[in-house]
């Protein structure tokens, strides 16, 4: 299963990396609104954790009707 990790806090960042690694999920872990956005509607992803107060995110993605990605708000 390949997750994207929208975080910009490092600390909680890496230690949720560490978590899910260990639990054999594939994660890609982005810092910003804008890289994530792209992330959403260029890669294969199977599920969002997103921090809803990561910097240069102007809408959350579910907002913008182009999201099928499944995503859980953190």
């Amino acid at each position: 299963m390949r997750l994207l990790l929208a975080e910009d806090d490092r600390a909680l960042g890496q230690g949720i990396r560490v978590a899910l690694s260990a639990e054999g999920y594939t994660l890609d872990w982005l810092q910003d609104g804008v890289s994530a956005q792209h992330a959403l509607r260029s890669e294969n992803l199977d599920l969002l954790l997103l921090d809803l107060g990561l910097p240069r995110l102007a809408c959350p993605p579910p907002a913008t009707g182009y999201l099928c990605t499944p995503f859980l708000f953190a």
